[in-house]
Order: C-alpha cells, then sequence, then structure tokens
C-alpha cells in the first residue's frame, strides 16, 4: 500500500483582501486529522505560528505560506523524485482564492504577519 503524504496550508491575514478569522485553524483542524485520525506518513503544515519544515538538505523551510518560502518547498521537495506507484499526496488550503478562465487559484502572498 502506498503512503499518504498531506501539504496543508492556512492564511487568516492579507494585505490586499479582507483577513479570514478560521482559515487557520481549519488546516490545524486538517493537519490534526491527517495524523491523528488517518495516520498520514508527513504532512506539512504551512502557517503563521507553526513549526518551520525540516528540509532534506539544507536549512529548515519557514512555514509561513508566502510565495518564496512555498516556491521553495516545492522546489527542493519535488526536486528529487520521492514518489512510488500507489503513494498519494493530498493538498489542502485554506484562504482567499481566485477564479480566472475557468482556474481556479489560491491567493498566498501579501500576508499581514509574518512575511518571509
Amino acid at each position: 500500500m502506498g503512503r499518504n503524504i498531506g501539504i496543508v496550508i492556512g492564511i487568516n491575514g492579507y494585505t490586499n483582501m479582507p483577513n479570514l478569522a478560521y482559515a487557520e485553524r481549519d488546516a490545524a483542524l486538517i493537519r490534526q486529522y491527517f495524523e491523528q485520525a488517518i495516520q498520514f506518513d508527513q504532512v506539512y503544515h504551512f502557517a503563521p505560528d507553526v513549526p518551520d519544515i525540516p528540509a532534506d538538505r539544507g536549512p529548515a523551510i519557514p512555514s509561513t505560506p508566502s510565495y518564496a518560502n512555498l516556491r521553495r518547498f516545492f522546489r527542493v521537495r519535488f526536486e528529487h523524485p520521492f514518489l512510488a506507484g500507489g503513494d498519494n499526496v493530498w493538498f489542502f488550503f485554506a484562504g482567499h482564492g481566485l477564479r480566472h478562465q475557468e482556474r481556479d487559484y489560491t491567493r498566498h502572498f501579501h500576508l499581514t504577519r509574518g512575511c518571509g
């Protein structure tokens, strides 16, 4: 049976959009569910005020969900193949989004606090 890997992002604070009240809480609850109820093999959690994410190589990746931090995480984590047949990557995003030309996008930058 394959592994389950979660990527969880929660953002309450934005500079150019209304702040949200529960996105970070929702992401923390999903992380807890992934880790405890489903027992995922690995969960990467991006939100202000959570521990940084250890990198396989080099310094830890800051967990503040800025564009730069998320880009670095995806570049470093997926630079070398680590998934095998049957593995699953689950992505959860709580925060503002944008729909453009029938596609959905996350709004992950311009945080009001802890911007990296």
